[in-house]
């Protein structure tokens, strides 16, 4: 059984151990913050779900289970998945390889929004010597999963200031995506971002596409440094995606992160804002799911079809429901289509289906 959260739990925030529902879906969670409603998603849920069926039930500890508790957990289920088919270390190589996807996963979903309360558990894991003793570019991934975002900037910094380390490695591994992560949408610090860039920039050693990507980071947080919002939240989140989509040579090209990150922070911000309605908060999803499937890069998850379902399922009724499913539908299939075409299963096309007529029923009323 996998589990996924009521509406009445969307609309509440309540807690990750409250009600849920059924579904056929991956695991999501949407998970109470002090300051009010907060929409997130759970990529390390859906990781459990996905890669330790048996391991659902464990979805309600979520952030109690120490580390060594919780990867007792999947290295026991990963040791039972295929007994006497595969040696003992095969398998703990499974288990780790799955972990570690875990622990990204975790790094993804808290990077989308300021976080002020203390995290002991995480604050002890990242104290622990075992911890300390492993590479600052391993570190820095913990940093950001147990929410230690101070600790995470400097780190990366660090990273990106050592001469002895490969700009090019350094992007390849997910860093300087990371580093914008938090300190854009995560900590609305668009100068600290230039700081560091500038600096960066003036390396001999850059590949290229990261020069040139960086030339067009900077510009955008320049930008984004003399710019008044003085719309609500969800209009400056669609100029800034307009303008990133204008700005954007291909679907991959990364010279409008900065923008689509920023939007990003704006929009997430904008769900634990008391009062939102549900069709103000399911386009908000909307807008997030556009830009996960632009800038998502993950990819073991996307959380695309995720918010695009969300936006679907909060309001059905509006216009934006209908670019929703489209989307979503496109992105689905070309995810099951390979050197044979696409092979789309079963269950897949039902929701699909099933959406669909939520959207017909809805805007037939």
């Amino acid at each position: 059984m996998i589990l996924r959260p009521t509406l009445g739990e969307l609309r509440r925030g309540g807690r990750t151990a409250d009600r849920f529902q059924p579904s056929g879906d991956p695991v999501f969670q949407f998970a109470g913050r002090p300051t009010g409603r907060h929409l997130v998603v759970n990529p390390g849920h859906v990781g459990l779900a996905r890669g330790f069926g048996a391991l659902a039930p464990l979805v309600p500890l979520h952030g109690l289970l120490p580390a060594r508790l919780f990867e007792l957990h999947l290295a026991q289920h990963a040791l039972g998945i295929r007994e006497g088919a595969l040696g003992i270390g095969l398998r703990f190589l499974q288990a780790r390889f799955l972990l570690l996807e875990v622990t990204d996963h975790c790094a993804a979903c808290h990077s989308r929004l300021p976080d002020d309360r203390e995290h002991p558990i995480g604050r002890r894991l990242v104290d622990d010597p075992r911890v300390a003793a492993l590479d600052l570019d391993q570190r820095v991934e913990l940093d950001v999963a147990t929410r230690q975002f101070d600790r995470a900037l400097a780190s990366y910094e660090t990273l990106f200031a050592d001469p002895d380390l490969s700009p090019a490695d350094l992007d390849l591994q997910g860093h300087v995506d990371g580093y914008l992560e938090v300190v854009v949408r995560v900590q609305n610090d668009p100068a600290r971002a230039l700081r560091t860039f500038t600096a960066l920039a003036k390396r001999k050693d850059l590949p290229a596409a990261l020069r040139e990507n960086l030339g067009a980071w900077i510009a955008s947080l320049r930008a984004l440094q003399g710019r008044s919002f003085t719309g609500s939240p969800l209009s400056e989140a669609r100029k800034l995606i307009a303008e990133a989509q204008d700005t954007s040579r291909y679907p991959d090209d990364r010279s409008a992160l900065v923008t689509y990150l920023f939007a990003s922070g704006l929009l997430n911000r904008f769900t634990i804002t008391p009062g939102v309605s549900s069709a103000d908060l399911g386009e908000a999803c909307y807008l997030l799911g556009v830009i996960e499937s632009r800038i998502g890069r993950s990819f073991w998850l996307s959380q695309t079809e995720f918010y695009l379902e969300q936006a679907i399922l909060l309001a059905p009724q509006r216009a934006f429901a209908n670019d929703a499913y489209e989307l979503l539908e496109e992105f689905l299939i070309s995810g099951y289509t390979g050197s044979e075409g696409a092979d789309v299963p079963p269950e897949v096309r039902a929701r699909l289906d099933d959406l669909k007529q939520r959207i017909r029923r809805a805007q037939e009323e």
